[in-house]
């Protein structure tokens, strides 16, 4: 993926198509982790205080010293198996006890689900060496627990690894650690470019303000001199797209989510709307926030405002299938029920696995009282996700009409227990 110098920009040590990939993506993991880290944390320094250890060979240091990188990347490090080579026995051995997933020696082996850190006696060599090896491996733990990466990964899967690395603050130990000569043997966590890494420490650098010469010392001649021509490329120019404009955005976006995420858990309606309003001053091209304001004011019973915003979700992406749902949903609930269920019909073309789509196939067969239908869909929905939002409420409506007075009770009391329904919404179901 990355290419060599750029010759138009002699001053800049990756080529401008680059420069737009690593920017695109810093933004996204800005989005995603919060830049508020960075901010605070740009770099983490190869200083003692930082790692007091002299022998991480010995267990009573690594011990310490790896969950305090778990820390930093909010992982668990019981879900990692770090196992070391040694070269004298030519073994691979567990670096910490009891780190390996259990299996019963009078049962059939059982696949182990930890990520296997492998760490060898040459990655000892230096604190630096040995600190990239783990954070490239937790950055990859991260990533793929998180769903943002797969195994068997091509070129820019791996630049994405380096990149949430620098992120979380190890720029300086990438850096450095990455090449690795011992006498005739040559050594390299990653083949991501050593000039693409100047560059990205170059920019956290600069818009972090973090003092030039604070991180340019502590350089070692891999990254050194493309570090200071970037920097003074970005210093002299200020062509990136990260200014703080931008960041302050993304900051603030992060602090909504954060807030969005609480509302959500409280069912507090009202206050999501106000919370999506906020979003969408800085959002508004993507179909997710107008969605989710859609979504609110229907748990609300607002149907006709709730379209608007469904339709709105659907000027920014024509086949996103949960507001087609969604929107189906509320011309049921509006009396529309030929343009419900074409909104139903789109929403299953594009995805079928979705439950809430289902369930609302099962309200509309509900609203044509054919309710075989009505129950096949529904229970289909419920089976899918029982955590599918009113499909206990619909199901005892559904059980109502077919006289099943046992199950109607049992769904009631359980939309009633999960707080499935509001007042507003309750006043204005039409069902």
């Amino acid at each position: 993926m990355f290419g060599l110098f750029n010759n138009k920009r002699p001053k800049l040590t990756i080529t401008a198509e680059d420069k737009k990939w690593v920017e695109d993506n810093l933004l996204w993991l800005g989005e995603t982790y919060g830049f508020e880290r960075v901010l605070k944390t740009p770099f983490i320094y190869p200083h003692y205080e930082e790692f007091p250890y002299n022998n991480l060979r010995k267990e009573e240091q690594f011990i310490p010293f790896f969950k305090k990188l778990c820390d930093i990347f909010g992982v668990n490090p019981k879900d990692i198996e770090v196992l070391t080579f040694c070269n004298d026995t030519t073994q691979w051995d567990e670096m910490i006890p009891n780190s390996k997933s259990a299996v019963k020696t009078n049962s059939k082996p059982r696949k182990i689900t930890k990520h296997k850190l492998l760490i060898t006696d040459d990655d000892f060599e230096t604190i630096e060496r040995t600190v990239a090896v783990v954070v490239y491996n937790l950055a990859l733990f991260k990533l793929v627990k998180d769903g943002y990466h797969k195994k068997g990964a091509n070129n820019e899967d791996d630049s994405l690894v380096v990149l949430t690395a620098l992120f979380f603050g190890f720029g300086v130990f990438l850096a450095n650690g990455n090449f690795l000569q011992k006498g005739r043997k040559k050594s390299i966590i990653t083949t991501f470019p050593e000039q693409a890494i100047a560059y990205i420490n170059a920019l956290i650098c600069y818009i972090t303000n973090t003092e030039f010469e604070k991180v340019h010392k502590l350089l070692n001649k891999n990254t050194k001199l493309a570090f200071k021509q970037n920097y003074e490329y970005l210093k002299n120019t200020g062509d990136t797209v990260l200014d703080k404009a931008t960041l302050n955005e993304n900051i603030t976006l992060n602090k909504l989510y954060e807030l969005i995420d609480k509302l959500d858990a409280e069912k507090d309606y009202n206050a999501l709307i106000v919370a999506w309003d906020e979003v969408l001053k800085i959002q508004n091209e993507e179909w997710e926030p107008w969605n989710n304001l859609g979504y609110a004011k229907l748990m609300l019973g607002r149907f006709e405002e709730a379209i608007k915003d469904f339709t709105q979700a659907l000027y920014c992406d024509n086949c996103a299938a949960f507001p087609f749902n969604n929107r189906g949903f509320c011309r049921l609930q509006t009396d529309d029920l030929v343009s419900g269920y074409s909104d139903i019909v789109s929403s299953l073309n594009f995805d079928d696995s979705n439950s809430y789509v289902w369930r609302t196939l099962g309200i509309y067969y509900l609203l044509k009282h054919e309710y075989a239908d009505a129950l096949e869909n529904l229970e289909q929905a419920l089976t899918m996700d029982d955590s599918t939002d009113l499909i206990h409420f619909y199901l005892a409506k559904a059980y109502a009409a077919v006289g099943n007075t046992d199950k109607q009770q049992y769904h009631q009391q359980k939309s009633i227990e999960l707080n499935e329904t509001t007042d507003e919404f309750l006043k204005a179901n039409r069902i």
